[in-house]
């Protein structure tokens, strides 16, 4: 009786730490639809766990935005690579564009239109911080967190964040 108490201790801390991991917590669940999916879809894989060769009733969540099709994903994404992503040149948010562009109606834009007529001032559309502030203290700065400098002579920073070029 000794012997099995020994046993099932030994196995119960070996189930706890196979389970632990100090580095990525892993979520445990008991099938697919308890494992959660990413913003933009993906597939839902409980990967079941095995202690000594034998397969446990329960497992941890894996692979959380895998996806083998773009039915994988949710509708606005594509299965880039394995991974649910945006579609190039769609965005949500302006990190999800390139420091040059900015996010409007959902599609990366170049921050400055195009010239009419040859009288655009360069760095037109560049972005900056609006005089009340209305900004995150990232937003006129690159992605690696440099600012972006002042409005270029003949522009002012618009409400909305961007260098436009002075009225006339």
């Amino acid at each position: 009786m000794a012997e099995m108490r020994r046993f099932l201790l030994a196995a119960a801390a070996a189930i706890l730490a196979a389970s632990w991991s100090p580095a990525a917590p892993a979520q445990l669940c008991t099938s697919d639809a308890q494992c959660p999916t990413t913003p933009l879809g993906g597939g839902r894989d409980c990967v079941p766990q095995t202690l000594f060769g034998l397969t446990m009733p329960w497992g941890n969540c894996a692979a959380a935005d895998a996806c083998n099709t773009g039915r994988d994903c949710i509708p606005q994404a594509v299965c880039d690579l394995g991974k649910c992503a945006r579609p190039r040149g769609a965005c949500a948010f302006e990190s999800d564009c390139a420091d040059d562009e900015r996010c409007a109606a959902g599609h990366c834009e170049p921050n400055r239109p195009a010239a009419s007529g040859g009288s655009g001032i360069p760095g037109t559309g560049k972005r900056c911080m609006p005089p009340d502030g209305s900004k995150p203290s990232g937003w006129a700065q690159d992605k690696h967190g440099k600012p972006l400098g002042a409005c270029p002579s003949g522009t002012q920073c618009s409400q909305h964040g961007y260098c436009a070029e002075l009225a006339r």
